[in-house]
């Protein structure tokens, strides 16, 4: 018969435990990787889309001093909201649900703001999968020198 003060086997108790928490700390770990390298690539769209957005503006005969008048660069808020949706496509079709877009548009200079929904890898919800809110702001001004 064995002593009452017999402790071997204890341990075989606490491994399934830290398997456990190694696997938590892995997924916390893989969400928050996904969730920065998702916030990361839409600042990069959104960096791109307002200097293209402030690049469409331009009126190519002005900036070249061939029309008359003076170049007054201004973006249309229509064609902006195009060349970030433009963009922004790749992003919505891998994440699967369409970002948010803002423009401000006041004279050349064109701000952007984008807001994302992504999914988390690992993140519960099974079949509804976890997701994540992203943000990004940026701004470009059209300038003639």
């Amino acid at each position: 018969m064995p002593e009452a003060d017999d402790d071997r086997g204890s341990t075989l108790l606490l491994l399934p435990s830290a398997v456990l928490v190694l696997f938590l700390l892995t997924a916390l770990a893989v969400d928050g990787a996904a969730t920065f390298l998702a916030q990361r690539q839409l600042a990069d769209v959104c960096a791109g889309a307002a200097n293209d957005a402030a690049g469409v503006a331009l009126d190519v005969d002005q900036l070249y001093g061939t029309a008359a008048g003076a170049a007054n660069p201004t973006a249309d808020h229509a064609r902006v909201l195009t060349v970030a949706r433009a963009r922004l496509a790749p992003l919505e079709a891998r994440w699967g649900r369409p970002a948010d877009v803002d423009a401000d548009v006041e004279g050349p200079e064109v701000s952007l703001r984008l807001a994302a929904s992504v999914p988390l890898p690992i993140g519960p919800g099974g079949a509804s999968r976890a997701r994540a809110e992203v943000t990004a702001t940026c701004q470009a001004t059209t300038i003639r020198r």
